[in-house]
């Protein structure tokens, strides 16, 4: 039960400045014996030069040193690139002469967003940098972002919204202007046009109510739908309720399917969100199809996909879907997560919790109950040995 109450408390430890967290560390990350951590992203300002402090880490033995900005370190000497305009900017460290670390450098990218508002009310001039002036419309914003080159977070005003089709392909935040999802609400309502496609890893969504039908339309045989709400290859979905996504393919002639009814990931990270009321449906027209089925009404991850600290319930009844609540493939993984309530025709597909498509793909530290009533219909492709310290409502075997 205490995993229970984490899963859901998370939301509201949640505030503005975590959703501009920094990425993931990587094994080529590592210079010599240096390696940067991470740098949070950087708000732009054209009285004060973005140099932030960091951590650097002697990869040797995990000794670790607060650097830069203004601090003088007896070690190591600073450097900053492409750092006084909004873009991707760079912290270098060299070893100091006569010093243990004398030849070491690492580097590290990070990014500097330079603010930008959606305010249907306001008098809306560009570049939009104030409230007073913001964007009457979310794309418009988007525009001129790319337009002027710039990564830019982009503050959306307290109220409710209609659109689709947002393309983030740069460094690209929307963020509503408080950490509560529900003062900004955006409806996508077109059918064969997603809320959003992400694909750029300082790209991002946080903040927001993302709701209505989404992508459903019609194709042809042998056409898959990806992502009812969102798409995402890179960066980051964060503080975000997702409901009502629909990923299907209606046949025309032949069979269609839908992978993850709110969210489609190859990769990227979907943190601290409510996943609920997602759809994946799967349609055939003969007996030979039966082998087409869909995948995650709620959420698909497939690839170096992270889904973390998620709600994901009530997502589901749907037609030949495995994975009522989340499909898990390649080496994508569920940490923290809260599975509930969710549903799939288990005489056809199976998973109606959860279903493990790889023998890679993993489950850790998740709470995954009432979904169906035995092992069979709450997981599917169930490998115990890909769940690590998780606790079900039909066995204790995955708590190991």
């Amino acid at each position: 039960m205490k995993k229970l109450v984490y899963g859901i408390m998370c939301f509201a430890a949640m505030t503005a400045a975590d959703s501009f967290a920094a990425e993931t560390l990587t094994e080529s990350d590592t210079f010599a014996s240096l390696v940067i951590l991470p740098i949070p992203g950087q708000i732009y300002s054209a009285e004060d030069i973005s140099r932030p402090e960091f951590m650097v880490s002697n990869a040797v033995d995990a000794q670790t040193w607060t650097i830069g900005g203004d601090i003088v370190s007896q070690y190591f000497d600073v450097e900053y690139q492409n750092n006084t305009a909004p873009g991707i900017a760079k912290a270098i460290v060299t070893g100091k002469a006569g010093t243990e670390y004398e030849g070491a450098s690492a580097e590290r990218e990070f990014v500097v967003y330079q603010t930008m508002y959606v305010n249907p009310s306001a008098a809306s001039s560009e570049p939009y940098t104030t409230r007073e002036t913001g964007a009457a419309t979310l794309a418009d914003a988007i525009a001129c972002a790319n337009a002027s080159n710039w990564a830019a977070k982009i503050v959306m005003a307290t109220g409710n919204y209609t659109g689709s089709g947002y393309s983030l392909s740069t460094p690209i935040m929307v963020v509503g202007e408080t950490s509560d999802p529900k003062d900004v609400v955006l409806t996508d309502s077109v059918n064969g046009s997603r809320a959003f496609t992400i694909d750029n890893k300082y790209a991002g969504v946080c903040n927001l109510t993302i709701t209505g039908t989404g992508w459903r339309t019609s194709y042809s045989n042998g056409t898959i739908s990806y992502g009812g709400h969102i798409k995402m290859s890179a960066g980051k979905v964060d503080n975000c309720v997702i409901s009502g996504g629909y990923a299907a393919g209606n046949h025309t002639g032949g069979w269609g399917r839908g992978f993850g009814g709110n969210v489609y990931m190859s990769g990227g990270r979907l943190l601290r969100s409510k996943i609920t009321q997602g759809h994946g449906a799967a349609f055939k027209t003969n007996i030979a199809d039966d082998n087409h089925t869909s995948r995650g009404a709620g959420v698909c991850a497939e690839g170096d996909a992270v889904v973390d600290s998620c709600l994901i319930y009530a997502n589901g009844s749907d037609t030949r879907t495995n994975g009522g609540g989340i499909y898990l493939a390649g080496n994508a993984v569920a940490a923290n997560c809260t599975i509930v309530d969710n549903s799939t025709d288990t005489a056809i597909a199976a998973g109606s919790g959860l279903y493990l498509g790889s023998s890679t793909a993993k489950a850790v530290n998740c709470v995954i109950y009432g979904n169906g009533g035995t092992v069979t219909t709450e997981f599917g492709g169930l490998n115990l040995d890909r769940f690590a310290h998780c606790a079900s409502s039909v066995t204790n075997d995955l708590y190991r």
